[in-house]
């Protein structure tokens, strides 16, 4: 079942940061002009969001998820959902946890999907006198919905939504088989049903079901036909009405001004991906329809289209663990997941940073500072590959230089110290005259080592000499 938010009424009114052309933006310009020769008769309308693109992912990174069983590697670490001192995850009980900001960047970034099969992520939802019971078929073939084609159907042409999208909806809800949801035979609510799964939310299975059966019945769904009709217009309301009328904003609400990002229909980061695919079939026909697509477009978008992660068992651990400054301080008071700060100095400083085991430092080990206001990038690597960049903003009273150090103390081995214990003493003395007599052997690797007081490779007479002299002071 796909992970709903709970939703309020939004008009089209609302307040949009956003303006629209149809002048086709540098950054898309080779994908729009194959759309083109594929798609003759479509509109292609350009929504310039004003806002970074990395700020939209930022912000959609600890609201979009991934399931249990995905790989590692598309996980993020965040206070959240992770726990880094048992390095386990926090999953809800549906089994889900946040996408890191990599995956995030992959779904967002409308380059991905300006390609014939995956165009449809933009297309705008109307209804239309093309759509078919055929195609809507089409779409819940193989699902325990197909004989529900013409409801699906009437309500696209009641509500004016495209019947191919409340189709795939369903199917993306629902899946195939029949579920609580969509049985009418759950206790307590015989008779009612949700194929939307609106208000289906809960901290358990059991509330997430009898949350979306009490609204169903509270709207007076008592047949599959009045609520695939009372879904249809609850989109319409919701969404459709709302300006999010295309996969993309119905998913990544990075337009309406109040509701900014929490008005999202589910937040599996693959979502509109995954409604793309179930109609892209249905349209592969009808290339020279009217279609309007309508595409997001970022402020200082990356030069090329964000990669799809790898998935693999490494982490996204890129988050200095420990950050200090000597004879000064960080403000604000250092935490891994802030990643900007001031530091004011007199003078040579050294930062002093520790960072996750299996990631590494990607930074300079020196930054010539000039007197006055400078600007030093600290860059951690994580295991995955990726990196994070803390930056401070380091006012120097003079010129002079902030070095960086890792923090780790060299261990110093005290060779001649048989037990170990810190110390060269009568004790040592005794441990190795017994290994040399063959009494009392050595065993522990540590201890073997710093018993070879000389270091020549061997414990011998020669080291039993040498810790001698050391204890009379010779």
């Amino acid at each position: 079942m796909t992970l709903l938010l709970v939703c309020a009424f939004v008009y089209r009114g609302d307040v949009y940061a956003y303006t629209t052309t149809t002048t086709v933006p540098s950054e898309y310009a080779s994908y729009i002009a194959a759309l083109k020769e594929i798609f003759p008769n479509a509109t292609f309308e350009f929504d310039y969001i004003d806002e970074n693109f990395s700020t939209v992912v930022s912000n959609e990174t600890g609201i979009k998820k991934v399931s249990k069983s995905t790989s590692s590697s598309w996980k993020a670490l965040l206070s959240s959902n992770y726990d880094w001192d048992t390095g386990a995850w926090t999953y809800t009980e549906g089994g889900w946890t946040y996408a890191s900001y990599e995956v995030v960047a992959y779904y967002m970034d409308p380059r991905n999907f300006l390609n014939e099969n995956y165009i449809y992520m933009f297309l705008e939802q109307s209804y239309s006198d093309t759509e078919t019971l055929a195609g809507v078929q089409t779409i819940l073939n193989g699902t325990f919905m197909y004989d529900y084609a013409s409801y699906v159907l009437s309500a696209a042409k009641q509500t004016g939504v495209s019947a191919y999208v409340l189709a795939a909806i369903m199917v993306s809800e629902q899946g195939s088989t029949v579920t609580s949801l969509t049985s009418g035979t759950y206790s307590g609510y015989e008779g009612y049903y949700n194929f939307f799964n609106i208000n289906a939310t809960g901290s358990t299975t059991t509330a997430v079901i009898e949350n979306g059966l009490a609204y169903a019945k509270a709207q007076g769904w008592d047949s599959v036909e009045k609520s695939i009709k009372g879904g249809a217009e609850f989109y319409a309301n919701s969404y459709f009405d709302s300006g999010q009328d295309t996969y993309y904003y119905m998913h990544y609400n990075v337009i309406n001004g109040s509701s900014k990002y929490w008005h999202q229909y589910a937040t599996a980061v693959w979502a509109a991906y995954n409604s793309t695919y179930s109609i892209s079939s249905v349209y592969s026909g009808l290339k020279d329809a009217a279609f309007t697509f309508r595409i997001p477009v970022y402020n200082n978008m990356p030069s090329s289209a964000s990669s799809k992660p790898s998935q693999n068992s490494n982490l996204n651990n890129y988050y200095f663990t420990g950050m200090s400054v000597s004879d000064s301080s960080l403000s604000p008071s250092f935490t891994m997941y802030t990643t900007s700060y001031t530091l004011s100095v007199s003078g040579d400083a050294t930062l002093t940073y520790s960072i996750p085991d299996t990631a590494s430092y990607a930074g300079s080990s020196s930054y010539s500072l000039s007197e006055g206001k400078n600007t030093v990038s600290l860059k951690v690597k994580s295991q995955t590959g990726y990196t994070k960049t803390y930056t401070i903003t380091v006012t120097a009273s003079k010129a002079c230089t902030l070095y960086v150090t890792d923090g780790e103390v060299e261990e110093t081995l005290l060779y001649g110290d048989a037990n170990n214990d810190g110390k060269i003493s009568a004790l040592d003395y005794i441990v190795l005259r017994k290994h040399i007599l063959g009494t009392e052997t050595i065993t522990d690797s540590t201890c073997l080592e710093l018993a070879d007081a000389n270091q020549d490779g061997k414990i011998s007479a020669l080291d039993y000499v040498l810790v001698r002299k050391t204890i009379l002071g010779n």
